[in-house]
């Protein structure tokens, strides 16, 4: 694998910023703030207050992330010293950190071993310890939640938005009802067609003579056809009411199935949603929210972290016990 190595560090005086094609880049020396450096596969021994960005890859920051940024777009990021007053974004891949403090933290999967004022969201999130954090996530699990002087933990339960689908079902529910009305309407007006005398008649021979219990002669086989030839527009009119209940019937049938694969998508969407907390203050929050953690991901800190932060509906608040909690979502 190719690999590109610098010692100098990224500043004004050495480098400026660097953007590498190469597969690996490593940084030994510091990185400072406002510089850049954005590739593949990028690993940082130093301390780094600038932004690094990589395409892919893992990104491992060897000592502290501070009032910098660090950006996979799609792939892991690692940070083996302090995260502090940082921006750290892995949205396909996983975010690893040992200690953040004041900082942005969002991943598909998160794992933080302290967290102090920090907003944290991903799909899967662990937590060992979670001071004044503001969480935000599917499946989330806390060793130690606790508030951090006035900031609370507030922990956000990221429920799938099922009202598109509630919508669309209501919308389904109402065809169908009004196919059931279409099929009632057509079946009488079948029906009285074919309580015509003449009808009834040629009908009620045609069915004896299709399940072979009578045979006619030749006979009674040109008058039974004269008839039919008499009654010709009745009996295609019967055929095209047939005809049109049938296709009612396959259209009301494809719409069931649909009510039954969304009901089942939404099943599976609410699998595996859960919160544990290992040990919990009584001051800490914890709220259902109706939203996917992709519209969250690429929200501005400060707005991210107020949306979070915010009471949901009473009946949205998930009620602590004491010690150690735990919600799972219900799969009805």
């Amino acid at each position: 694998m190719e690999k590109i190595v610098n010692y100098t560090g990224v500043s004004m005086k050495t480098t400026g910023d660097i953007s590498l094609d190469g597969e690996h880049f490593e940084e030994h020396g510091e990185v400072q703030e406002n510089r850049v450096i954005e590739g593949k596969n990028i690993t940082v021994m130093a301390d780094v207050y600038g932004k690094v960005i990589s395409s892919g890859g893992k990104v491992l920051l060897k000592h502290n992330l501070g009032g910098g940024s660090a950006t996979n777009r799609d792939g892991d990021i690692t940070v083996e010293g302090l995260t502090s007053n940082a921006q750290v974004h892995a949205r396909h891949g996983t975010v690893s950190i040992k200690r953040a403090e004041n900082s942005l933290i969002v991943g598909e999967r998160v794992t933080v071993e302290s967290a102090k004022n920090c907003t944290i969201v991903g799909e899967a999130i662990e937590i060992e310890i979670a001071e004044g954090c503001a969480v935000a996530g599917k499946a989330i699990h806390i060793g130690i939640a606790h508030s951090l002087r006035d900031n609370q933990t507030v922990v956000s339960v990221l429920l799938p938005d099922l009202s598109g689908f509630k919508a669309r079902a209501a919308e389904i529910a109402n065809r169908i009802a009004e196919i059931g009305l279409k099929i009632e309407e057509r079946r009488k007006k079948s029906a009285a067609i074919a309580e015509q005398q003449e009808v009834r008649s040629y009908l009620l021979i045609a069915g004896k003579v299709q399940r072979k219990e009578i045979t006619l002669t030749d006979e009674q086989r040109v008058n039974w056809q004269r008839l039919g030839a008499k009654i010709a527009p009745e009996l295609k009119a019967i055929s095209s009411v047939g005809s049109e209940i049938r296709a009612l019937q396959e259209e009301q049938k494809e719409l069931e199935q649909e009510i039954a694969a969304m009901e089942q998508e939404g099943k599976e969407a609410s699998i595996g949603i859960s919160c544990t907390i290992d040990s919990v203050a009584k001051d800490t929050m914890i709220w259902k929210r109706h939203v996917e953690p992709v519209t969250l991901f690429d929200l501005p800190h400060k707005e991210l972290r107020t949306r979070l932060l915010a009471p949901g509906l009473p009946e949205d608040r998930l009620p602590l016990g004491n010690g150690k909690y735990f919600w799972e979502c219900p799969v009805d």
